[in-house]
């Protein structure tokens, strides 16, 4: 079992064996994106389809998934069969930590993040599929509550919320909630500082990158980097470059460094049939089974990316001022948003007018931290917290 923070939103049928997350073997393809699949082409806003629509059947009553030969799967039981294995895991590591005991007599409350410009039928359909994974079933202890927060807000009640000395009432806040499938741009205003309680001001700005941009970037930069010698490595390998070499190790941590540092990515030397001849064959970077990259050759996989955000943030920053306001501070979050590289360029851009630039914190689990702290302000609180309804 692995110890991660974050796990991916991935499932797959192979063989007639549902896997979930991190426990898809390398070699299997998955069906990803999942919380798209909840959504019609009506919620989708045109020229922002998904190419994961290839993946599917028109319409998402009755998607059909390549890797999913022999199944018949509505798209509402694609996410209910990933989320019930995350209730359980969750379930599970709760009674290893606290006992059996603590399950049966406490009571729940669930609180699910989605992106924040779903519809009102995006919500309807994440509940159904809660209900269907068995987060809702009767308990001992009374009845599991579910919540429902928007991604960005979450991530922006975990960063204001942890110090809010630093936060006054009636400030704005824009959260750029960059994730490697869709980027979110929001603006909320704080109405109360302890707790932090926020509300959206503004209609988001936000938009689907075709494709994992930045995965499908470094993938074609070991391709002219190795050449052939990419063939040579099975599906399982390039995965298991992609995910360990690169979205655990360089993607994080990448910041720009010009030409001065240098990465070095493990090309897995079984796959190749005669590792000795890599080196002065293909690629004269590739010195005993790794692969040198500069800090330009990481920047260029991020280029295509920092095309499709620029837009959609500068969009959000037009719509503050056109309705005479001012943000406070821009808010860097999500998987991408985390990454340094990414901050640099923001704050790089909107610090010099005058916007105090901030990191989400944690980093990598501010929206978990953010539904965390959204379901603990709820319990104690007689009012319901406004969220984008």
């Amino acid at each position: 079992m692995r110890d991660e923070a974050r796990v991916p939103t991935e499932v797959s049928y192979h063989g007639g064996k549902f896997s979930w997350g991190y426990d898809i073997p390398l070699h299997v393809d998955a069906i990803r994106w999942l919380w798209f699949l909840l959504l019609t082409d009506r919620d989708l806003e045109e020229g922002t389809m998904l190419s994961a629509a290839a993946y599917f059947a028109t319409g998402n009553e009755v998607p059909i998934h390549p890797v999913a030969k022999g199944f018949r799967l509505r798209a509402n039981q694609v996410m209910a069969d990933y989320l019930r294995g995350l209730w359980d895991h969750s379930i599970a590591s709760i009674a290893q930590s606290h006992g059996e005991s603590f399950i049966k007599n406490v009571r729940f409350h669930a609180v699910i993040t989605l992106p924040a410009a779903w519809q009102e039928r995006g919500r309807r359909a994440i509940e159904n599929a809660a209900g269907e994974a068995g987060i809702m079933n009767d308990r001992p202890a009374g009845a599991t509550q579910l919540s429902i927060v928007p991604r960005p807000m979450a991530t922006a009640l975990a960063t204001l919320g942890q110090d809010n000395r630093l936060v006054r009432q009636g400030e704005l806040y824009t959260v750029c909630y960059l994730g490697s499938r869709r980027a979110d741009v929001q603006t909320y205003q704080v109405i109360q500082v302890s707790p932090v309680i926020l509300q959206r001001v503004l209609q988001p700005t936000w938009g689907t990158c075709p494709g994992d941009q930045v995965e499908n970037g470094f993938e074609s930069l070991l391709r002219s980097c190795l050449g052939d010698a990419l063939n040579y490595l099975s599906q399982a390998d390039v995965k298991e470059v992609v995910t360990g070499e690169w979205q655990i190790g360089i993607k994080p941590a990448f910041q720009k460094h010009g030409d001065t540092k240098k990465y070095y990515v493990n090309i897995p030397a079984h796959s190749v049939k005669n590792p000795a001849s890599l080196d002065s064959q293909y690629n004269s970077r590739m010195k005993n089974g790794r692969l040198q990259l500069s800090s330009a050759d990481i920047e260029q996989v991020f280029a295509e990316y920092v095309s499709t955000i620029r837009p959609l943030i500068w969009g959000q920053m037009q719509r503050i001022c056109s309705n005479n306001l001012k943000a406070t501070g821009i808010l860097a979050a999500g998987g991408l948003g985390s990454n340094p590289y990414l901050y640099d360029l923001i704050k790089d851009t909107y610090q010099p007018s005058g916007y105090t630039v901030l990191h989400s914190y944690p980093h990598q689990t501010a929206a978990c931290w953010g539904a965390i702290y959204h379901g603990l302000v709820a319990a104690s609180q007689e009012h319901q917290i406004p969220t984008s309804k």
